[in-house]
């Protein structure tokens, strides 16, 4: 059995992006979107990635961050939601963070950023808990990528539980796992 880490807080060279909008309880809640340095940061990534709450795939999106991609890629992208508990980025308390992604962008223009990795904090996601303290934090992930990329195609190979989810963002089934969303 792998180790999970209990750290709680992992300095990051990461930086502010933007507010995203989610819902704590009913009321809209404006969370932090961060961008990590890559690769200075992937040994806290690790760690962050290790922890209880994003155990699931949290390894996947790790080990994915530090393999060669399977086609030209110009750049990889690692990003966090954080709670607006969360004032200084450099030090972020893992409690805080909400979810955490990985995108793959390829220099040919045509090929659409590909989302590899798309994870929300357990106790988050949609059917965990019949009071979770937030929700949306799937919408509001995938509404910063979209906002962040506004003119290019996005792909992704679905967890078979969550086609429906991509399916709601407005993502078009190409095959029984893989999506994609045109401009």
């Amino acid at each position: 059995m792998l180790p999970v880490n209990s750290v709680s807080n992992i300095s990051f060279t990461s930086r502010y992006v933007d507010k995203v909008k989610v819902f704590k309880g009913q009321e809209p809640y404006f969370a932090n979107l961060v961008h990590f340095d890559l690769p200075e940061d992937m040994t806290k990534i690790k760690e962050l990635c290790y922890t209880k709450d994003f155990i699931s795939f949290g390894r996947q999106l790790y080990s994915d961050l530090n393999r060669a991609p399977e086609y030209p890629v110009i750049k990889k992208y690692c990003f966090a939601l954080v709670n607006n508990n969360e004032k200084d980025f450099s030090n972020i308390n893992i409690e805080n963070v909400m979810g955490i992604y990985t995108l793959h962008e390829s220099y040919v223009k045509e090929v659409p950023i590909k989302i590899t990795y798309f994870i929300t904090k357990y106790d988050y996601q949609y059917g965990t808990k019949p009071n979770r303290e937030y929700s949306e934090i799937g919408r509001g992930m995938y509404n910063s990528i979209k906002k962040q990329f506004p003119n290019k195609s996005l792909s992704g190979l679905s967890a078979v539980g969550a086609v429906s989810f991509w399916e709601k963002m407005g993502l078009e089934k190409i095959t029984d796992r893989i999506l994609i969303h045109r401009p």
